[in-house]
């Protein structure tokens, strides 16, 4: 899986901090970043294991296979738009 580029991205989820470059595998390298899943509101860790889901160029985590399962369904009820 490719990463993903938010770079100035309008509209983004709130919570969602831009991926690194690739992947955390949970070894060497920093420390795993914290996100926000964007169904239920949980912080979870931006690594393989919190199921990641790329839409639109953006990687989003969640803490479960159910709340993945609900985004992938229906991104536009989970996203908010940012107004200026």
């Amino acid at each position: 899986m490719s990463a993903a580029h938010i770079a100035g991205e309008a509209g983004r989820a709130e919570g969602v901090s831009p991926p690194s470059q690739g992947l955390a595998g949970g070894s060497g390298g920093s420390p795993p970043r914290a996100n926000r899943d964007p169904v239920c509101g949980m912080t979870v860790s931006a690594d393989r294991s919190s199921y990641p889901l790329e839409h639109e160029g953006v990687t989003y985590y969640f803490c479960c296979a159910g709340c993945r399962r609900s985004f992938q369904e229906n991104p536009a009820a989970y996203l908010k738009e940012s107004r200026c």
